[in-house]
C-alpha cells in the first residue's frame, strides 16, 4: 500500500455493504438500510430538494410555508397505530418524516407510511382556509425564533456568505411582510415548480427485510468526500485543529483573562453546504478583544512553528481512539440517528460506510500520515498504589441494611438489577444490559444540591461543583451538574481497551483526590457571573427567573446572583461541597454491557478504596425550609428588556406534589382517599411510581388542549406544559412556556390559564385516553432499550430518604401505564395549584 500511495489515496472509500440505493422509473431516488436495534420499528424520511436557497426575492420563506400548508389526511390516520410524524425545512431541502411500527396487529404498516408520504408531498390539498390558519402559526414561529442568539447566527451567516445567496436566506422562516401577503395561487405555483418525484429522495432505516440490490448513480452534492485522499486531508485538519484547541485552552487557563470560555470548533454544515471553523469567546464586553488576541496568538504560532511530534501523534491517537470507541455503539444508534447520518453524508457528498470498515479505513490512512507511535498513559492509579490502598482500608461489601446482616447482595431477576453496599458507606446498584453493545454509563449522585445551601452561603454548592469542573484535575466527565436536590456526575465508558478501569479510576480521583485551585475558583466564579448577566439579557431566561422568584421567593431555585457569588471564597465553597461528599450520602448507578465479575472487581478496587468519611455535624439531608408563601401581589409579573425588535415570551406556573405524590405540607395526595377507606384504592395506586406516571398522562392531555386553544384560535405558535417533580423535597411545579406575538400574548396567557383551570369540566373521551396510552407505551418500550433510560429509573433506589422506591417496583411500569384511568388523572390534577390565588404568570416584553 505504501509503495503505491498515490493510487491508494485516489481510490474510493468503501460504501456500507447493507446500504441500498436506487431510482424508480418515475425518478424518485431511494436509500434503504436495515437496522435491527429496535424490533418492529422503522423511520421513513422523504426529502424534497427545495429549501430557502431556491426561493426568489419575493418568495422568502415560501418553502417553509409550503411545508406547513400542504395537507394529508393519511398522516393523522397513522397516529392511531402509534406512529409519529413531522416536517422541517432547511436551506436546501424540505423533509417529511414518519416513525412507525413495521406491523400492527399483523398488518404491515410500511405501505401505509409510504402512501401517507406520497400523499403529503405529491398529492396534497392546498386550501385557503388552511393557509390562513398556518399563516398565523408561522408568524408566531417567526416571533419565537427572533432571539438574540438567532440574530447573532444570522449576522455571522451574512458575513461568512456575503458573496452568495445564503446571506439572504439564513432565516428559513422568511420575511414577515411577505408571509402576510402570500395567496394560495403563489403557494401552488411554488409547489408545482419544485414538488415532483424526480426532485425527491426517500430514506428508510429500521427493522426491514427484502431490500432490492439495484444500485443506481445518484447526484453528487458539493464537498466531495469519497476517496482515501479526501479522508486523509480531513484527518490532517482534525489533528491540527485539535492541537490548536488544546493550546488555546491551556493559554486561557494559565492567564488572568476575564474570558470565561474560548472555544474552537470545526464542522461541515450540510444545511449550508460548506465547512466552518469558528472561534468563539464569552467574556466581559470590555475584554473580548483581549480574549480573541490570546486565541489568535496561538493561531499565529501554529502557522509559523507548526506542532511538535508529541502533539501530532497524541492528537492522531485521540482521533483513532474516538473512532474505535464509536464502533462499539454501531448497532445501538437509533434508526433516527442513522437516517440523519445518511442524509447528512448525501448532502455533503460523503461516502456512507459501515462503521467497522470506516475505522479500518481511518487506521490505514493514519499510517500514511506518520509511521511512528507514541505511548500514552494507560492508568491513573498504578497497581502499587491500589495495593497500598487495599492494605490501608480493607474494602469489602457489607450488609445492605442493619436489620438483616445476612443480605449483602440483592438480585432482582425480573429486571436483572443488583444492589450492593460498600464498607465505606457508598451504595451501588447496577444492571447488566446488552442493549448498547460494549457501552456503559455510570451516574454518581451526591444527595446534596442547592437546597442545602445556607442563607449566608447562597450559591456555594453550585460554585463548588463548577470549581471542580474548571480545575480539570480528575479528567473529563460526560456530564456534571448541580440541581436543587443533587450533585450528579456521569461517566460513559466502553468495555474495550480497559475503558471500565479508566472510568472507575476517574471517579476514585473525583471522590477522594479532588483538587481545589484558586485559579479554577476564579474562572468558575467568572463563568457563573457571566451566565447570570447573560440570563438577565435573555428574554426567555429572565422571564422564567422572575416567575420562579415570584412563586418560591427562594434564590436556591434560580442561578446564583452576582451579590451571592462575590461573597464566597474558595474555602467556603470547598467546605460547603466536601461536607456532602460522605460515603452514606453517595450512590452509584451503573448500566451497560459488562460482566458481573468485571464490574464488581472495579467497584471494590476503585470505589471501595475511597476513604470512609464520618457524618458532619450538619447532616447532608438537612436544609433550610422552603416557605412557598409568596405574596398575592406577585401572581402576575412583567419583565421588560431593550431590543431592536419587539417580541414576547410568557410563562404560566403553579405548584405540584413531588414525584412520589407528597405535597409541600408533607401529606400524600391519596391520604384523604385512604382515610375514608375508598375501595378503589388498590396496590397499584400505592405503587411509588403511580403518581409520576399519572402526571405523564395529565401532561400529555393538557398539552393536547393547549394546542387546540392557542393554535386553533391563532393566538400563538407554541404553548407547552412541562412538569418538574422533586425527589427529596416535598415540592414540584408545572410551567407552561408560551411563544406568542406582542399583540396576542395577554390573550394567550389567559387562554392557557383557562385550559388548566377547566381541565375537569371539559371531559376527555375514552378514545382520547387510549391514544395517549398507546403512545406512552410505545415510547416506554423504545426507551427501555437505552442505558440512559434505565439509569434514570435506577436513580435513588438506594437512598435512605426515599423510602417508597425499591428494585422490585421497576418491573411494574408497563402494568402501571395500562392501569391508569381518567379518575386517576383527575385525582392527580386536583393536587395541582390552579386556583386564582395560586397560579402565577410572567410576561416578558422586549422592545
Amino acid at each position: 500500500m505504501q509503495d503505491n500511495l498515490e493510487g491508494f489515496l485516489s481510490s474510493e472509500l468503501p460504501s456500507h455493504p447493507n446500504l441500498t440505493r436506487g431510482q424508480l422509473e418515475n425518478g424518485l431516488r431511494y436509500c434503504i438500510l436495515p437496522h435491527k436495534r429496535l424490533p418492529n420499528r422503522f423511520e421513513a424520511h422523504l426529502e424534497v430538494h427545495v429549501g430557502s436557497m431556491h426561493e426568489e426575492e419575493d418568495e422568502q420563506g415560501i418553502a417553509h410555508m409550503t411545508e406547513h400548508v400542504i395537507e394529508s389526511e393519511k398522516f393523522s390516520e397513522l397516529f392511531y397505530v402509534g406512529a409519529t410524524y413531522g416536517a422541517y425545512t432547511y436551506f436546501y431541502g424540505t423533509v417529511y418524516h414518519i416513525k412507525s411500527q413495521v406491523t400492527f396487529e399483523h398488518i404491515g404498516l410500511l405501505p401505509h407510511v409510504l402512501d401517507a408520504l406520497n400523499e403529503q408531498a405529491f398529492k396534497p390539498k392546498i386550501r385557503a382556509s388552511y393557509l390562513e390558519k398556518e399563516r398565523n402559526v408561522v408568524l408566531s414561529e417567526l416571533q419565537m425564533w427572533n432571539t438574540i442568539d438567532f440574530r447573532i447566527e444570522g449576522k455571522l451567516c451574512q458575513l461568512l456568505h456575503s458573496e452568495n445567496k445564503l446571506n439572504k436566506r439564513y432565516n428559513v422562516l422568511g420575511l414577515e411582510e411577505q408571509i402576510k401577503n402570500w395567496s394560495v395561487a403563489q403557494i401552488k405555483k411554488f409547489y408545482k415548480r419544485w414538488y415532483f418525484l424526480g426532485n425527491a429522495t426517500l430514506y428508510i432505516v429500521g427493522d426491514i427485510n427484502d431490500v432490492s440490490k439495484t444500485i443506481v448513480a445518484i447526484q453528487v452534492p458539493v464537498n466531495k468526500f469519497q476517496t482515501y485522499g479526501d479522508l486523509r486531508n480531513f484527518v490532517m485538519k482534525q489533528i491540527y485543529l485539535s492541537a490548536l484547541q488544546f493550546r488555546i485552552n491551556a493559554k486561557y487557563k494559565s492567564s488572568n483573562s476575564s474570558a470565561t470560555l474560548i472555544e474552537l470548533s470545526h464542522f461541515d454544515k450540510y444545511c449550508t453546504g460548506c465547512a466552518r471553523t469558528l472561534l468563539g469567546t464569552t467574556s466581559e464586553p470590555k475584554d473580548w478583544k483581549t480574549a480573541i488576541k490570546v486565541a489568535f496568538h496561538e493561531v499565529q504560532r501554529l502557522k509559523e512553528l507548526g506542532i511538535s511530534y508529541d502533539e501530532f501523534t497524541l492528537h492522531k491517537d485521540v482521533i483513532l481512539n474516538d473512532s474505535a470507541n464509536f464502533i462499539a455503539v454501531l448497532d445501538d444508534d437509533s434508526s433516527s440517528d442513522i437516517i440523519k447520518l445518511i442524509m447528512r453524508n448525501d448532502a455533503l457528498g460523503r461516502a456512507t460506510m459501515e462503521v467497522r470498515e470506516a475505522h479500518k479505513v481511518l487506521a490505514a490512512v493514519a499510517t500514511t500520515i506518520t509511521l511512528d507511535e507514541i505511548e500514552t498513559p494507560t492508568e491513573l492509579i498504578s497497581q502499587s498504589q491500589l495495593q497500598e490502598l487495599w492494605l490501608e482500608r480493607q474494602p469489602s461489601f457489607v450488609p445492605l441494611t442493619n436489620s438483616n446482616q445476612d443480605v449483602k447482595k440483592l438480585h432482582d431477576k425480573r429486571t436483572n438489577i443488583i444492589h450492593r453496599r460498600l464498607s465505606n458507606g457508598i451504595s451501588i446498584i447496577y444492571k447488566m444490559s446488552k442493549n448498547e453493545g460494549h457501552e456503559s454509563v455510570i451516574r454518581v449522585i451526591i444527595g446534596a444540591g442547592r437546597a442545602h445551601e445556607s442563607s449566608d452561603l447562597k450559591g456555594a454548592i453550585a460554585l463548588g461543583v463548577q470549581t471542580l469542573c474548571e480545575g480539570g484535575c480528575v479528567g473529563n466527565f460526560s456530564n456534571e451538574q448541580c440541581t436543587e436536590e443533587f450533585i450528579t456526575v456521569e461517566v460513559s465508558f466502553t468495555s474495550r481497551d480497559n475503558g471500565m478501569q479508566a472510568a472507575f479510576q476517574l471517579l476514585h480521583m473525583l471522590l477522594e483526590q479532588s483538587i481545589w485551585l484558586e485559579d479554577a475558583f476564579d474562572r468558575a466564579r467568572q463563568l457563573l457571573l457571566s451566565n447570570f448577566q447573560s440570563n438577565l439579557k435573555s428574554l426567555e431566561q429572565s422571564t422564567a427567573r422572575k416567575l420562579m422568584l415570584a412563586m418560591l421567593e427562594d434564590e436556591r431555585f434560580i442561578e446564583p446572583t452576582q451579590k451571592s457569588l462575590k461573597n464566597l471564597t474558595l474555602q467556603s465553597v470547598k467546605d460547603a461541597s466536601l461536607n456532602k461528599f460522605i460515603g452514606n450520602n453517595i450512590e452509584v448507578s451503573i448500566v451497560g454491557d459488562f460482566s458481573e465479575e468485571d464490574i464488581e472487581s472495579c467497584i471494590i478496587n476503585y470505589l471501595g478504596t475511597i476513604k470512609a468519611t464520618e457524618n458532619f455535624k450538619n447532616g447532608p439531608h438537612q436544609y433550610e425550609p422552603i416557605m412557598c408563601s409568596a405574596s398575592p401581589s406577585h401572581l402576575q409579573s412583567r419583565v421588560f428588556l431593550k431590543d431592536t425588535e419587539e417580541r414576547t415570551y410568557a410563562c404560566v406556573a403553579g405548584l405540584a406534589p413531588n414525584i412520589w405524590g407528597f405535597n409541600i405540607d408533607g401529606k400524600h395526595y391519596l391520604e384523604s382517599k385512604l382515610i375514608v377507606g375508598e375501595n378503589w384504592i388498590s396496590n397499584l395506586h400505592r405503587h411509588p411510581f403511580f403518581f409520576l406516571i399519572t402526571m405523564e398522562f395529565l401532561t400529555e392531555l393538557i398539552d393536547t388542549r393547549l394546542v387546540e386553544a392557542v393554535n386553533g384560535s391563532y393566538l400563538a405558535y407554541q404553548a407547552k406544559l412541562d412538569v418538574h417533580l422533586c425527589h427529596k423535597l416535598n415540592l414540584g411545579w408545572y410551567v407552561i412556556s408560551i411563544s406568542s406575538t406582542p399583540s396576542k400574548v395577554h390573550k394567550t396567557v389567559d387562554a392557557c390559564k383557562k385550559v388548566v383551570k377547566d381541565f375537569r369540566s371539559v371531559r376527555f373521551s375514552s378514545d382520547d385516553l387510549e391514544e395517549v396510552r398507546e403512545c406512552m407505551l410505545k415510547r416506554h418500550e423504545e426507551e427501555m432499550m437505552s442505558n440512559s433510560y434505565w439509569l434514570k429509573l435506577l436513580c435513588l433506589l438506594q437512598a435512605s430518604y426515599v423510602s417508597r422506591k425499591d428494585i422490585s417496583c421497576l418491573g411494574d411500569l408497563a402494568s402501571l401505564y395500562k392501569a391508569v384511568t381518567m379518575e386517576d388523572i383527575y385525582l392527580a390534577y386536583d393536587h395541582l395549584k390552579i386556583s386564582e390565588d395560586s397560579i402565577y404568570s410572567c410576561i416578558g416584553i422586549a422592545r
